[in-house]
């Protein structure tokens, strides 16, 4: 959880998505070709483990805003 927290935080350096459209960026990740093969560029599955991981923290509820600080790391 902590690899999506993350990338959660490094999206929001952008905009702040819901849920739904957290989820959606899952899976425009694994739906488009060029996405795919940046995210699986550095690790074969990457696309595959990051959508599952972004599931689960968007059915937590972790939380659905930037960490304290997220700019600052990263």
């Amino acid at each position: 959880m902590s690899l999506v927290r993350r990338h959660f935080d490094i999206v929001c350096r952008f905009y702040t998505p819901s849920r739904e459209a957290y989820v959606g960026m899952s899976l425009f990740y694994a739906e488009d070709e060029a996405m795919r093969a940046f995210h699986d560029s550095y690790h074969p599955g990457m696309v595959d483990f990051l959508g599952a991981a972004i599931k689960v923290f968007a059915e937590q509820g972790s939380g659905f805003a930037p960490r304290a600080g997220a700019g600052a790391s990263a």
